[in-house]
């Protein structure tokens, strides 16, 4: 600990231009994940002795990346004895991520499920399983959240989207709150002490990063999770000459949509994942810089929405 490391001789695959396309500009992608599948070159992390990854989002033009081996015996994850000490009484949460590539996902991204998704205050209404007659007593909407710094709001399946786009609508054209409140959005995780933990989109124009934080788009295609069109589907294999698994809870995975969390629901936090643990720290309230014309977020871990 506290030693510096130096990596030599890694040789790992990256893209020298990539196409201006729903706020990526031009850059240069490194892999950060460990394990893909067996016909997907080396990434960039899993030829280091690095498994965790540190991000802190708090201060415009301060943002860091930290990577750390494994610490010392005995180490736990979470809470004050994680990399993140509450600062000034906040609160750090702790989430349990899953494995995407147990269910198809080539690469084994950085994600959690969700226990529920609110718009504009209200949460989203649950999905019916085949067969079901009555919304009541059906399970919350499920969403595998990705966790993606690389998005600059979130991307969404369409069956979230559409969902996340009529709730609004009708909260908006009943008169109760205006549009830019009625699309309000947040994702509720299930914290591994217990209790909620909400991380809420970033609205209007921030006053370093400008506008766009709070930017929700639809992806078409999930391949991998079975979503999208059914001819383009057909012909997917997976890396072991599987076909799609299917995108819903009948056909075997445990949830219902896919979304990619951006940069408006990280910045201002900061976050450690473990990438063999497959544990995520995080800030449950964000800072809120000087001059961004946004409420601080009512949600709190513990506190249900």
């Amino acid at each position: 600990e506290g030693a510096a490391l130096a990596a030599r001789d890694l040789v790992f695959g990256v893209q020298n231009e990539v196409a201006g396309r729903g706020g990526t500009g031009n850059g240069v992608f490194i892999g950060l994940v460990r394990s893909h599948a067996a016909d997907i070159r080396p990434s960039f992390l899993e030829q280091t002795p690095f498994t965790f990854l540190a991000f802190d989002l708090r201060t415009p033009g301060r943002e860091a990346l930290t990577l750390l081996a494994a610490p010392r015996s005995g180490w736990r994850f979470g809470g004050a004895e994680a990399l993140l000490t509450p600062v000034e009484g906040g609160v750090v949460g702790t989430l349990r991520m899953v494995d995407p590539q147990a269910w198809g996902d080539p690469v084994s991204h950085y994600a959690v499920i969700t226990t529920a998704v609110v718009v504009g205050g209200r949460r989203l209404p649950p999905v019916a399983a085949e067969g079901d007659v009555a919304e009541e007593g059906r399970r919350p909407r499920r969403v595998l959240c990705i966790f993606d710094t690389g998005t600059t709001g979130v991307s969404m399946t369409p069956g979230l989207h559409a969902a996340y786009y009529n709730e609004a609508m009708k909260s908006a054209a009943a008169g109760s709150i205006p549009f830019s409140q009625a699309r309000r959005l947040e994702f509720v995780f299930e914290q591994e002490g217990g209790g909620e933990l909400v991380l809420d989109m970033f609205a209007g124009r921030h006053p370093q990063y400008g506008p766009g934080l709070d930017l929700v788009t639809m992806v078409e295609e999930v391949a991998w999770a079975g979503i999208g069109d059914p001819q383009s589907l057909s012909s997917y294999r997976s890396p072991d000459g599987r076909t799609a698994l299917g995108g819903d809870v009948a056909q075997g995975l445990p949830f219902d949509d896919v979304a990619f969390l951006g940069l408006g629901f990280l910045l201002g936090r900061r976050l450690v994942f473990d990438a063999t643990g497959r544990r995520l720290a995080i800030d449950v309230a964000r800072t809120v810089p000087p001059g961004a014309a946004v409420a601080p977020s009512r949600a709190m871990a513990g506190q249900r929405v």
